[in-house]
This record gives structure tokens, sequence and C-alpha cells, in this order.
């Protein structure tokens, strides 16, 4: 009779040790993602996206102590993007007999991501620990320097202009090419960055010719 109960038991036990891994076993029919917004910001933009660019390299970091030279070295391997765009809610659109002035600010970078693998960074020196506020602030030391060489770039601000040139002559040049009264219509593309609250500077114009469409700096 007891090998009776005690086989019952084992075979209840073996049922309920079945049912409970059925039940609690991580199965992914059962996971579900909970989703909850906790802001939402929604701004109307009038921006002309004409350059983007992506620059990989490495920082280093070095503390020094007197005599003795560089104690600690961290270095930080990166990938930075940019975009510049032109305002065009502030562009201006004159007439003059037969031409028109386009008139907008020159490029400028409105976005910027900088990427650093975390896995990646070296660290040589033991004497001073690298805590998670000194690690962050070297991360945001490199952003701002990456953020002001692209800006004072020249040549990207010279190329993200051309492109701005060649996009807004391509949207432009049929409005030359249609209104043939009064023998017709040139386009001035001229870039004025006072438009966009900047310093007064030498205006660089390309104009559109309206027989054949050729493009000449003045």
């Amino acid at each position: 009779m007891k090998k009776i109960f005690r086989l019952l038991f084992v075979v209840v036990l073996l049922v309920a040790v079945v049912a409970a891994a059925m039940l609690f076993s991580p199965n992914p029919t059962r996971a579900k993602w909970l989703s909850e917004y906790f802001s939402e910001t929604l701004k109307e933009k009038n921006e002309l996206l004409v350059y983007s660019g992506e620059i990989t390299g490495s920082k280093t970091h070095q503390r020094n102590a007197l005599f003795v030279g560089a104690i600690q070295e961290v270095e930080l391997p990166y990938t930075f993007s940019f975009d510049f765009s032109v305002e065009l809610s502030n562009a201006k659109v004159e007439t003059d007999g037969s031409i028109i002035k386009v008139r907008v600010p020159g490029p400028k970078m409105t976005n910027h991501k900088l990427s650093i693998l975390d896995s990646e960074v070296e660290r040589t020196g033991a004497l001073f620990i690298l805590d998670s506020n000194r690690y962050t602030s070297m991360k945001l030391e490199v952003e701002k320097q990456l953020v002001e060489e692209t800006e004072a770039n020249e040549q990207y601000k010279a190329d993200a202009w051309d492109v701005t040139v060649r996009n807004l002559t391509n949207l432009l040049s049929a409005v030359a090419k249609a209104n043939t009264i009064g023998g017709g219509y040139s386009i001035q593309i001229v870039r004025d960055d006072s438009l966009a609250g900047g310093a007064p500077l030498p205006q660089t114009t390309v104009l559109i010719d309206k027989e054949n469409q050729t493009r000449t700096a003045e």
C-alpha cells in the first residue's frame, strides 16, 4: 500500500514539475512589448539639406605630471556625421527688370552625431581611475572639438554652397525657360549671410542665362 502511495506521489510531483516548467518557461510566444510616449515635440522645418559627411578617426586624451610626462592616456576612436543645410524661410526673392534675384543665406551645419564604441576605447596608466563623469566629459570635449573643426572647414562650406547653387538652379531654371514674355527672365542666386542674422559678407552671385541656361559667377 505504501508503495502505491509513494508511486502516486512521484507521479503527481512529476506532473506538477512539468506543469510549472510549461507555465513559467521563457516562451517567446508569451513575450510582449509595453510602449508609452512621455512626450512628443513636432516642429515645422523649411531647410534645404545640401551636404552630408562622415568622419572616422581617433582622439587621445593625455594626463601629464611634472617631470614624469604622460601618466594616463585614453584613446577614443569615433565616427562623426554631420549635415549642412540652407534655411529657406529666410530666403528673399526680388525682381530687377528681367532678372529674378533669389537671395539665400549660406549653408550652416544643422545636425551632427558623435558615435564612440566604448568597447574599443583604449586606456593606459593606472595611477588615476577613469570614472564615468570624467569619461563623459572627455566625450563631450571630443564632440565640441569636432563641431568647431567642421564648422570652420572652408572646403566643406564651399562644397555645400556649390551644391546649394546647383539644387536651386535645377529647381528654378524651368521658370526662366517657361516665361518667355518680354524676352524671358534670367535668375541670379545670391548668397547673403545677413539674412540669417550673420555679418554682411561679400555676396556670391550665380547668373542663370535666360537663353542657354549657362551659369556665370559675378
